[in-house]
Parts: C-alpha cells; sequence; structure tokens
C-alpha cells in the first residue's frame, strides 16, 4: 500500500525536491529542498508523506511519558466491552487495563521505540512542510493533501468530515503549526468516503488530542497526551506523554499492517526433488498469489497485504501421493513468518501371490524366486503347486512398487513366465508349465497293403531259390 500522493498540481519547481524512501509500508522522507522547508500554508500543492513510525508501527496505543507513572497507558470499560486491537506499549513497567487487548502488552518498551515515535513525530512537519488548506471545522469532504491549523482545532457536535479519495490517497493534519495546539472533538465524526483508507491518515498535534463520544479514524502523534472516551477509533493513539482510554468500542487499526510475506518450506524424508502445491488463508488481508509451488530446494513465499493487526496464515498443501504429511507447523503463522511442510515417503507392506498350471496337470512342486523393486521380500525362493501357490511377504516397500517372479523350469516342460512380471503389491500372477521335448516317441512307419506284402514276399522268395541254385552248380 502506498502512503505517497501528489494533490493537484505537481510543483515543478526545482527547489522543491524530495526523495522517498519506502518502509513498513509507509515513507520515509530521506531529502528536502530549502524551498519547500520554508513553505507556509500557502495553499499550493504539495505532496503529502507519511510518517515512517519504525518500530513504533505495530502499537495501537503508547505512551512514550519521559516520567513513566503508572498512568503513562490506562484503559477502563465499565460495559461497553472495549476492545483495543493492536499492540500496547509503555514506558511505565505495567499497563493500566480491565479492557480487552488483543496484541502484545509491553511494559515498558524498548527505547528504539520510544526513539522512532520521536523521529515520526518531528518527520510530520518536516516532510509536510506546505498546507493544501485549514482544518475544517464544519461538515464537509476533503481531498487528499495537507491540512493545518496554526492554533489549536475543534469539531464540534454533528460535524462530519468526510475524507475521500483512492486506496493509496494520504491526508495529512497538523494540529498548531504556530507552536502550540490541540486537537478536540465531541460529538462529531471523521470518516472515510470511496475507496480510501484510514491506514493512510495522519494527525499531529502541537498539544494533546481529547475525543469524546466521536467517530475517529487516522494515527494520531501527541505532543502531549491522548484522551479518548466512548466512540470509535479506526487508527492509532501515540502520545509523548500518556494515554487515557475509557470505554471504547473498539479502538483498532485493524487493515494497517505493512505488506509482510510468509514463506513455507518443503522437506521430504527421503529429499525428494518434487514441487508441491501449496495453497495460503489468512485471517484477514489479502494473499496476492496462491497457490504456489514449493519444493526441498525452492519455497513458497506468498505476499500477503492489508491484513489486520494480529493476522495469521496457515498454509496447506496437496499431498504427493504415497507420502503423508505433517502441516502443524504451517497453522496459524505470524505475518512475516515461516513454516515447514513435512512428507514422510508412506512405506507399504502386502504379499504377492504366484499360481502353478501344468500342461497336462501335475502334482510337481516348482522353486518361485521374487524380486522386488523396494522393499524386503520376508523369505525367497518359496515352492509353489497347482495345489499349493507361493505366498511372499513384502515389507517396507515404496509406493509404486512392483515385483517378478521366477522359477527353476521343470526338466521336460517349458515355462511362461510373462503373467508374472512387475506384479503390484497385493497382486498375483500365475506360470504355466507345458510339458515339452524332453521324451522322444518312436517314429510310426505307415503299414502297406496285404498284396503289397505278399509280393514282396514272393521276390524274395525267387531271390532266395536262385541263390541256393547258384551254390548247387
Amino acid at each position: 500500500m502506498s502512503n505517497f500522493k501528489l494533490a493537484g498540481d505537481s510543483v515543478s519547481s526545482p527547489q522543491l525536491q524530495k526523495t522517498v524512501q519506502a518502509r513498513h509500508g509507509g515513507l520515509r522522507l530521506v531529502h528536502v529542498g530549502v524551498f519547500g522547508l520554508g513553505l507556509a500554508c500557502s495553499g499550493l500543492a504539495l505532496a503529502q508523506v507519511a510518517p515512517d513510525l519504525g518500530t513504533a508501527e505495530t502499537f495501537a496505543v503508547l505512551g512514550t511519558n519521559g516520567v513513566a507513572t503508572s498512568g503513562t497507558v490506562s484503559c477502563s470499560d465499565t460495559g461497553p466491552g472495549t476492545v483495543i486491537d493492536g499492540d500496547v506499549g509503555t514506558t511505565f513497567t505495567s499497563i493500566t487495563s480491565d479492557c480487552t487487548i488483543t496484541g502484545a502488552t509491553v511494559a515498558p518498551v524498548l527505547n528504539s521505540v520510544v526513539a522512532d515515535f520521536d523521529a515520526a513525530y518531528a518527520a510530520v512537519d518536516a516532510a509536510n512542510a506546505g498546507c493544501d488548506g485549514v482544518i475544517p471545522i464544519v461538515t464537509t469532504t476533503l481531498a487528499p493533501g495537507i491540512y493545518c491549523s496554526a492554533a489549536g482545532t475543534t469539531i464540534g457536535a454533528g460535524v462530519i468530515i468526510t475524507l475521500d479519495g483512492s486506496a493509496s490517497d494520504v491526508w495529512v493534519f497538523r494540529v498548531g503549526t504556530g507552536g502550540l495546539g490541540a486537537l478536540t472533538l465531541t460529538n462529531a465524526q471523521v470518516v472515510m468516503g470511496g475507496a480510501a483508507d484510514a491506514c493512510n491518515v495522519y494527525w499531529k498535534t502541537a498539544e494533546a488530542a481529547t475525543l469524546t463520544d466521536s467517530s475517529f479514524v487516522g494515527t494520531v502523534l501527541s505532543g502531549t497526551a491522548v484522551t479518548m472516551t466512548n466512540g470509535s477509533w479506526f487508527g492509532r493513539a501515540l502520545a509523548s506523554t500518556d494515554v487515557t482510554i475509557t470505554n471504547a468500542a473498539p479502538l483498532t487499526f485493524a487493515g494497517c499492517e505493512a505488506p509482510a510475506s510468509i514463506t513455507v518450506s518443503k522437506d521430504f524424508s527421503d529429499n525428494s526433488p518434487a514441487a508441491v502445491q501449496m495453497d495460503l488463508t489468512c485471517t484477514s488481508g489479502t494473499v496476492t498469489a496462491t497457490p504456489l509451488s514449493a519444493s526441498e530446494g525452492a519455497p513458497a513465499v506468498f505476499e500477503v497485504g492489508a491484513a489486520d493487526f494480529g493476522a495469521t496464515c496457515t498454509a496447506t498443501e496437496t499431498v504427493p501421493v504415497g507420502y503423508t504429511a505433517d502441516q502443524t507447523d504451517c497453522v496459524n503463522v505470524p505475518l512475516g513468518g515461516a513454516c515447514t511442510i513435512t512428507n514422510t515417503l508412506q512405506l507399504l507392506d502386502g504379499t504377492i501371490t504366484v499360481n502353478k498350471n501344468f500342461i497336462p496337470d501335475s502334482a510337481a512342486a516348482v522353486s518361485v524366486a521374487l524380486t522386488c523393486t523396494s522393499g524386503n521380500v520376508t523369505a525367497t525362493p518359496l515352492n509353489a503347486s497347482e495345489a499349493a501357490p507361493a505366498v511372499f511377504n513384502v515389507t517396507g516397500a515404496s509406493p509404486g512398487v512392483t515385483c517378478t517372479a521366477t522359477e527353476t523350469v521343470p526338466v521336460g516342460y517349458v515355462a511362461n513366465q510373462s503373467g508374472c512380471q512387475s506384479v503390484a503389491l497385493g497382486g498375483s500372477c500365475t506360470i504355466t508349465n507345458t510339458q515339452g521335448n524332453a521324451i522322444t516317441e518312436p517314429t510310426t512307419i505307415p503299414a502297406g497293403s496285404t498284396w503289397t506284402l505278399l509280393s514282396i514276399l514272393g521276390l524274395l522268395a525267387v531271390l532266395g531259390a536262385l541263390a541256393i541254385r547258384r551254390i548247387a552248380n
């Protein structure tokens, strides 16, 4: 969310140069030209710059009294259910409160928080030296810009001031530019119009800010104390001395959190390189892109904008097949935080059944062995017959495991083992043995006719008689 805008026509004078640097969702003024510092409330179109709150940004209520007392920050609730949505900090050692505080209670705050508040307080005037107009005390609508009063400003009963603009427009109000002056609202309203965002409204007072029975928006940086009685306030109460709240319903700066990221890392038990789809949901704000992919080497980094104070996010994944997921670390992660989803390879146990078939049928038992792509086969080889298949037990296998069975082929048979290749865990297959050419059958000579046989026998008899006669002669 940008907190920088040019209101009206741009200033082209080379003597007015501003360089701004984004930080904490706001902008820090780095340099202001001499001419810019000398501008009075002249009605020129100027650049309004939100102060950089630094480490004070997360506080909905902050009392920085240099002489810390038990009243530096106090909140009283006599019935409406007062809620302070945000961190509450004090320079004293404790906060006096019977109100509900949703954020952290910091007592005492670090010196750096006070220093950042002081720097932001001083920077408002330096960064917004000119004025687009006076702070109105009658019902009106204000465009984004810088509005000033030399002395105090009192906004009375029935007055409604509407700040109308876009979500990136900024309003800066400077009360007491002459050195003294307080802001007082009684039964009055300051409200947002159009798409304007109360997170981009800032009030700087030379003296106290006192709100009674009023609806108010914006971050107040008070030169002395802040007092709120009844009413509602969307913003921050940051004071140079004390903050006293009574029956506020509520005081919140929901939606004013600076854009932040959530980093979701992946861990696989088997160091898999796989990328897994991640989704992120948050209790408030907008996730700019979800889902995203994450792997062990490349976490998913989600960006969250315009979240309420204390918003948390939860990441979930599309669990990879064959893995279990531990996602507990990614539940209710604060903005700016990180978490890890761990996937553990799910090892499987099961059986493979190998049946036997003989052609022709046989009662023989054959030795069968089993090998698998992962896991352990508890006993191999096993015997299998037509009456008793071999049942192998496989343990600790990875998802997608397959197994192959092979047999010691019986003598005199051929084997068809193709059905027992790449069998899934829990499956079965059959090895078929067909009797082969190990036993050779005699060749049968076809028999001739009876007359042919008699002719042959007669011929043999004649040949025999001739042979005998030759011998006799």
